[in-house]
């Protein structure tokens, strides 16, 4: 989900649907991960994965304007401080990844648009 904000919120191509595409796997419910790429605030999500994803967000939207509130935020939520800092690391790493396919120019894997979509009903 982490990497699916954080591509969201770069608006790296590349990166949304290639992550877009694992998250349909690892959630087994093609609807929820859509809802999540294209607005995560909107899709449901319990207390602590919308503070988790706020907090993705944030950070590469302004990481400068982080600070120990956001961090509370998440502890009153549950994570630990390990956590937390995992939130950190997952973003900063998903930001890195998603200037270096942005500034190469790459596009999207067709296959990946397509997999994990179906669900039986």
């Amino acid at each position: 989900m982490i990497a699916v904000v954080v591509s969201m919120v770069n608006r790296c191509a590349y990166c949304l649907v290639s992550h877009g595409a694992a998250l349909r796997d690892e959630l087994g419910d093609p609807v929820l991960a859509e809802r999540i790429a294209l607005d995560y605030r909107r899709a449901g999500l319990d207390d602590r994965r919308r503070a988790i994803l706020d907090y993705a967000a944030k950070v590469t939207s302004s990481p400068t304007s982080c600070d120990e509130s956001d961090v509370l935020r998440l502890r009153e939520l549950g994570l630990s401080q390990e956590e937390v800092w995992d939130v950190v690391e997952l973003a900063a790493m998903y930001n890195f990844t998603n200037r270096l396919t942005m500034a190469a120019g790459l596009v999207p894997n067709a296959e990946d648009h397509y997999r994990a979509r179906s669900q039986p009903l």
